[in-house]
């Protein structure tokens, strides 16, 4: 009787101040969120980690332990997500509270997701997607694993919020500020998130055709990304040369153009 009232308790604390029939149900899909991916973090916490996985926790030891090891980390990567990993160890927690973030950031693309598309379209459409976001098996799947598909997707998805309310809202220039920044730190986790770039040209030349090369809050959105992403240029530079021509050589295959000879489209095709 006493824990049914605890419960009751909470509820109420949570909902009293909530007055939205859809914010209301919102706070209970997180708690149900929340719920389902403790439940993946108890089933997973002792599975044994991909390969993947292991290449970045094995860097986050090196540069967070300082251990005199072989240094493999693959240079092409953003190196965010280990450099992140990194503090866990330093600090003494370990692989359990990387998996633990995991799930805190799984739950808080359910969040973003729900804010995104409450501005994009309506609180019934965001109610709607954020219970697809919370039971979809690949979110899911991938809440148990401490690899960059979340980290990236919660960066991602804050990135084009920001966005949203900055560029097609106008509400206010800090957050073409918030959007270079959170875009950067999704790209600095997945490098294929740089792609996105295009998309968002894309929706500014539409918006405000050739005059979006005069809104300043973009430019501050560039400057912030590129001020970001600085030390990733420097480091990639460093091991295989030049980032923007290498990059276009290994993803999109063009010769000629790449340091090191490597043309990733050719050879991931299959075509020699």
């Amino acid at each position: 009787h006493q824990i049914e009232q605890r419960k009751n308790y909470v509820k109420n604390l949570l909902l009293r101040s909530v007055k939205d029939d859809f914010d209301k149900s919102f706070i209970i899909t997180i708690l149900i969120a929340l719920i389902i991916r403790i439940m993946v973090f108890i089933e997973t916490k002792t599975q044994p980690i991909w390969w993947d996985a292991a290449d970045f926790l094995s860097t986050a030891k090196r540069w967070g332990l300082g251990l005199n090891i072989i240094d493999m980390w693959y240079y092409r990567r953003g190196f965010l997500w280990p450099l992140i990993e990194s503090f866990f160890f330093r600090a003494g927690l370990g692989e359990i509270s990387i998996r633990v973030l995991i799930i805190f950031l799984s739950t808080g693309i359910i969040v973003v997701t729900y804010l995104l598309i409450s501005e994009m379209f309506n609180k019934k459409v965001a109610l709607l997607t954020s219970i697809g976001v919370t039971f979809s098996w690949v979110y899911l799947f991938f809440s148990g694993r401490p690899m960059t598909e979340i980290p990236s997707s919660f960066f991602l998805l804050t990135a084009i919020l920001f966005f949203w309310k900055g560029f097609i809202l106008n509400k206010g220039k800090k957050y073409f500020l918030l959007f270079g920044l959170f875009y950067a730190f999704s790209c600095l986790i997945r490098m294929q998130y740089l792609m996105f770039s295009f998309v968002f040209l894309s929706i500014a030349i539409v918006k405000e055709k050739i005059a979006f090369v005069k809104n300043k809050g973009l430019w501050t959105a560039i400057f912030i990304f590129i001020l970001i992403f600085i030390p990733q240029m420097i480091l990639h530079n460093q091991h295989f040369g030049n980032p923007i021509t290498d990059l276009a050589a290994y993803y999109l295959g063009i010769e000629g153009i790449s340091e090191t000879g490597e043309i990733g489209g050719v050879e991931e095709s299959g075509f020699s």
